[in-house]
């Protein structure tokens, strides 16, 4: 049963109406309400200064900056008291004035998939965030993935649903993706804004107890003591990380993607997250209650700022050209592998290696060790970069080394058990490699395991992708990517 997560429409339509005709309120004329040329550590969400929204905005200030470090989980208390719930109320206007759905996209790995979740197609944040519209929210998101995928084949999988097409824009995409790798992410937001240059685009960051706790004074992760909430635990630094988050940060709200960065806020303590029920029982994905506070403090930054407004709640989006084309193939979740001629295989097996749970798979093609062979056509009338996407796990290395060959030349040794998860070692991971280049037409990807391990080598797919320019093929870089610790 899904919890309700908002008060009414009305409700809505009474803590928006203001932010609406904005152009009549008296904004800072500093600050302009422009978050995108904002210093990157300023709060987006306090850039209010308007008189009619003064009560709105001394709610969002209890709210410490979501850049900072720690939050007593006694303000949410307060604020979420005070405040009604927004989720589940937002509404869009169509060219006529009239209220409509907003339309959602969102990209990112497990927990905006919905892991751990009784109902994923309701209860992730998206689908609160649009709900009861679920079918206005389209959830694009992939487990055991990171940005490299999305950033590579958007265009493939925004086609890939006939109820999506080729022509539908979106008032706000959300994606997250920083605990499976953010290879990718520039790229992927670069593409976004092409296709959709009126949406809003929303960087959310996340984190998890798993990997953000160590215990005070051993610095022992929860991966090597275990879920025991009677240890003393305490956040971990990660300077690396943090680093890497200033830099995508600084790009989001640049002139060129023009988006805004939303932050999970910490409590002050890890346990305190994990006592207010904000996790599932692995303490890695968000439970319910956690997807519904995260979806109703993503709406208080949708709703507190007159600029973003003004473009989620605006008539309907414009749509852009992406500057390069996609072919990609993605059996992972749906199992679905076209039919010759357009793909071929041999010496392999498609098999859902989650076929023991209910409403959860994982469809990979699994290679005996006598190898096998994956036949495909391709679409473009000039040579272009293969991406194979596989399984990696770095604990245990149960999987085989292979050699692949492409159209049988130049072959290349892969390791599966290099990248990976860092925060969880174990965990199966999709990891994209370029093999080579495909001509226009058939061509054939050649594997051979070159050794016997417990685990088969696993294929999730196919990533071709059309002429980019030098700059952005510098970026293509999958080799040992992974390897910030998450």
């Amino acid at each position: 049963m899904i919890k309700k997560v908002c008060c009414s429409f009305a409700q809505l339509i009474a803590s928006t109406f203001l932010l609406l005709h904005y152009e009549a309120t008296t904004v800072s004329s500093s600050s302009e309400t422009n978050l995108r040329r904002k210093e990157i550590d300023t709060d987006p969400r306090l850039s209010i200064t308007s008189s009619d929204n003064k009560r709105q905005l001394s709610l969002v200030s209890a709210f410490s900056d979501p850049h900072s470090t720690v939050i007593k989980i006694e303000q949410y208390n307060e604020v979420l008291q005070e405040t009604p719930k927004l989720s589940n109320s937002l509404r869009g206007l169509d060219a006529n004035g009239n209220q409509r759905p907003l339309n959602i996209l969102a990209l990112g790995g497990s927990v905006t998939w919905g892991a751990k979740l009784s109902n994923r197609f309701e209860q992730t944040y998206p689908k609160l965030i649009g709900a009861p519209n679920f079918d206005h929210v389209d959830n694009f998101a992939i487990r055991a993935t990171g940005a490299d995928y999305p950033s590579l084949c958007i265009e493939s999988m925004l086609a890939s649903k006939a109820e999506v097409g080729a022509s539908k824009s979106y008032d706000v995409i959300f994606f997250e993706f920083v605990m499976n790798g953010m290879n990718g992410l520039n790229r992927l937001m670069r593409r976004l804004r092409q296709r959709f240059p009126d949406a809003v685009i929303v960087f959310v960051r996340l984190w998890s107890v798993l990997g953000d706790a160590k215990e005070l004074g051993t610095n022992r992760t929860v991966f090597e003591l275990g879920k025991d909430a009677s240890i003393e635990w305490v956040w971990r630094e990660k300077a690396k990380l943090q680093e890497i988050l200033r830099d995508i940060k600084s790009y989001v709200v640049s002139d060129e993607i023009q988006g805004y960065v939303y932050e999970l806020p910490k409590p002050e303590s890890p346990m305190d997250a994990i006592e207010k029920g904000w996790f599932a029982d692995d303490w890695q994905h968000l439970s319910e209650d956690g997807h519904a506070f995260l979806a109703d403090d993503i709406v208080r930054l949708l709703t507190s700022t007159p600029e973003i407004i003004h473009h989620v709640l605006s008539s309907e989006k414009s749509l852009g050209l992406f500057s390069w084309q996609d072919q990609c193939y993605n059996w992972f979740e749906s199992g679905y592998i076209p039919p010759p001629p357009e793909i071929y295989f041999e010496g392999a097996q498609l098999r859902d290696i989650l076929s023991d749970r209910i409403s959860e798979f994982k469809w990979l093609l699994e290679f005996s060790n006598a190898g096998g062979i994956i036949k495909f056509n391709s679409k473009f009338p000039h040579s272009v970069p293969i991406g194979l996407g596989y399984m990696t796990r770095r604990e245990p290395a149960e999987y085989p080394l292979v050699e692949i060959l492409v159209n049988g030349a130049n072959p290349i040794v892969l390791n599966p058990n290099q990248g990976g998860n860092m925060v969880i070692p174990t965990a199966h991971i999709v990891t994209i490699l370029d093999i080579g280049f495909a001509e226009p037409g058939e061509n054939i990807i050649t594997i051979k395991p070159l050794e016997e391990r417990r685990d088969p080598f696993r294929v999730s797919g196919l990533l071709l992708r059309g002429v980019m320019d030098v700059e952005e093929e510098k970026e293509v870089e999958f080799h040992e990517t992974d390897t910030i610790e998450y």
